[in-house]
């Protein structure tokens, strides 16, 4: 790709960003902000590690790109074409080599690339990545020449200021010599938190310094209305303007014609977490941090945190149809032979889940442990396996010579076991063994409802 076209994706003046957030920053919230205006969004960060490993794959029931890895339970990232001219990935590393794996894995389904050289947080300066970066020099002209030199799409790089304006602006002229198309400052240092003022002034000192485009960040708390994104990117003199903070309080804060109401906002981020797939935790995850300030909002907020499944979520906020209508749609677009997965003969998987609400005594295990008896069966007889990246369990039940095992990796040894238990009251065509609730969540899962 030509200098021309790695800048057009920095040209002009103005754009209004979203934040590169951790779990918040996923395919239906950028999607949603994207709806109400936003110019360009960013992935959260992730760690070259995380997606060198991964299999790009189509998803063509959910028509989306995903990036796998062997054993997870969800992709490592997920993205559609919708965005796919938007995109801004950004890249956790501290090594040149491993960052352009990372971005060659991904380069043909993004925008651009991103380096986070400006993330506080423990999990990622003991790493040496980061704000971690930000007082090696040499490592930061060798990770972004790497990438420059080798990768078609813009590079960019996220970065904090210095305690002085001066090494500020000197990181920056580094940053710049080595050829990225744009840099995101955010106003504060390494030690600095929300509560401290963002440093405007910095910031206007590297944009006028440097040639290439600057992106403001940080301005978040003095950010309440769609015309102070403008405001603060005049005030720190900057090209494009990029916010955080302001955003999961109301992404709508993106449309120029004012704020929609909470709860059509949170609405429009479920469709989207619906249509997706996306994970449960990280949907009651989003929807917690948007409602932070909304104290109207306490006990369907407390109702949300409870519900242990997507549906669930769905029910508290009277978006049942929209759940079942999706599952409708999947279902005539996928095949009961393709949902079954036959590994080693006669082993039979499905990507259940035990909820423990559900069941009160009669706990899967027990229920297929009872049925064995009273068919005079052999018991059945549990294996587990543990992951050492994560400490996880997967486990599958032997019965009768057949294997049944749950497609997910999950935190508790035990729940990991009556999931297994659960495929094979699915496989067995014992459902008539379940709870009500149990039987009425599955049915409204496309991945199972075939079997019933």
């Amino acid at each position: 790709m030509d200098e021309v076209c790695k800048n057009h994706l920095w040209s002009g003046a103005g754009k209004r960003i979203l934040a590169p957030m951790v779990r918040i920053s996923t395919l239906p919230f950028r999607l949603m902000c994207l709806d109400y205006g936003a110019d360009l969004v960013f992935t959260e960060e992730i760690v070259d590690q995380k997606i060198i490993g991964c299999r790009r794959k189509i998803n063509e029931h959910l028509g989306t790109i995903d990036f796998c890895s062997e054993g997870d339970n969800f992709p490592r990232f997920r993205t559609c074409s919708k965005e796919t001219n938007k995109l801004v990935f950004q890249i956790g590393t501290s090594d040149g080599e491993k960052a352009l794996a990372a971005a060659r894995v991904v380069e043909q389904d993004v925008a651009g690339i991103d380096v986070n050289m400006g993330c506080p947080k423990p999990f990622s300066m003991l790493g040496g990545m980061g704000a971690a970066l930000l007082e090696q020099r040499e490592k930061v002209r060798s990770i972004l020449t790497m990438l420059v030199e080798n990768i078609s799409k813009p590079v960019s790089c996220k970065i904090r200021v210095l305690p002085s304006v001066e090494d500020t602006v000197d990181l920056c002229r580094l940053i710049e010599e080595c050829g990225v198309q744009a840099i995101t400052i955010h106003g504060r240092t390494t030690s600095e938190r929300a509560q401290h003022p963002n440093r405007d002034d910095f910031i206007a000192e590297v944009a006028r310094a440097v040639r290439i485009p600057v992106i403001c960040n940080g301005g978040s708390s003095e950010i309440r209305h769609y015309t102070d994104i403008e405001k603060f990117r005049l005030k720190c003199h900057a090209t494009h303007a990029m916010i955080a903070r302001a955003a999961i309080a109301s992404p709508s804060i993106f449309q120029s014609d004012g704020f929609d109401d909470f709860k059509t906002v949170v609405s429009h981020y479920i469709s989207y977490a619906v249509k997706y797939e996306e994970c449960v935790q990280l949907v009651k995850y989003t929807i917690q941090r948007m409602s932070r300030e909304r104290h109207d909002f306490v006990k369907i907020i407390q109702e949300t945190a409870a519900a242990a499944t997507m549906y669930e979520i769905c029910q508290v906020w009277g978006m049942e149809k929209i759940y079942e209508d999706r599952v409708k749609s999947l279902q005539k677009s996928m095949e009961c032979n393709r949902l079954r997965k036959t590994f080693e003969g006669e082993t039979f998987s499905l990507k259940v889940n035990y909820v423990r609400k559900h069941f009160k005594l009669k706990t899967p295990k027990l229920l297929l442990h009872q049925w064995c008896r009273e068919t005079n069966r052999r018991q059945p007889v549990y294996h587990t396996e543990q992951r050492s990246s994560d400490r996880k369990f997967n486990s599958y039940v032997t019965l009768d010579n057949k294997h049944f095992k749950s497609e997910l990796w999950i935190s508790n040894k035990r729940y990991s076991e009556h999931s297994a238990a659960l495929v094979a009251i699915i496989y067995l065509g014992l459902t008539k063994l379940l709870p009500e609730k149990c039987l009425n969540e599955m049915s409204l899962d496309h991945n199972i409802s075939a079997f019933l």
